[in-house]
């Protein structure tokens, strides 16, 4: 199972929000940063899921009880009264990820600093899947992750994941059907906990 907690088989629940700066700025303001937020305490993230709450409206009620803590993030349901749906609004833990210099309309070499040490193979895939699931949410079920692994070289620690992605393409005698194989690496840096993503789609196969 991935780290971020992949999807099961069968059927899926909605996929987690994170918070953003963008979704606790004031009600009816526009933002010039989208940062994902990270805190240890849970106070602070209720307050902010909260806050989204209100001025999302949504999913504009919190589900009394329903925190839930682990390495990587706090959780807590939301959900519409009369509706039995609810949805997952996730904060990331300051002690294991930092992306506060991470903007997502703004962004730069790093997508965010792993806290947690030592950076080795396995931290280095849990954060990679941890990322990736968050960068996917509405890849299931079309998408299949092949292969997850990291190599270490010259203190960065490289995590490649390979999946298949199934969709749809356009052509003369009407749509057709495309399976595209894609490569996402996170790179790691060993001292600093630094990570840079790249990847892209390595081939197209038409069906």
């Amino acid at each position: 199972m991935f780290a971020g907690g992949a999807a099961p088989a069968g059927a899926l629940p909605p996929s987690p929000r994170l918070e953003r700066s963008i979704n606790v700025a004031a009600c009816g303001t526009r933002p010039d940063q989208w940062i994902e937020l990270s805190t240890d305490d849970t106070a602070e993230a209720l307050a902010w899921v909260e806050t989204r709450a209100v001025c999302d409206g949504s999913y504009p009620e919190v589900v009394s009880g329903s925190l839930a803590i682990t390495q990587r993030y706090i959780e807590y349901l939301t959900f519409r009264s009369g509706e039995g749906a609810r949805h997952p609004v996730r904060v990331h833990r300051a002690s294991y990820i930092d992306r506060s210099g991470y903007d997502r309309f703004h962004p730069g070499a790093s997508i965010g600093t792993l806290v947690v040490r030592p950076v080795d193979g396995a931290a280095a895939r849990g954060v990679a899947e941890y990322l990736w699931y968050i960068d996917h949410p509405y890849a299931w079920p079309n998408r299949k992750v092949l292969t997850s692994f990291s190599r270490a070289s010259g203190g960065i620690v490289l995590h490649t994941i390979y999946s298949v992605y199934s969709t749809t393409g356009m052509g003369l005698l009407g749509p057709y059907p495309v399976i595209e194989l894609l490569r996402d690496d996170y790179r790691i840096d060993t001292s600093t906990g630094a990570i840079a993503s790249g990847g892209g789609m390595v081939r197209a196969i038409d069906g």
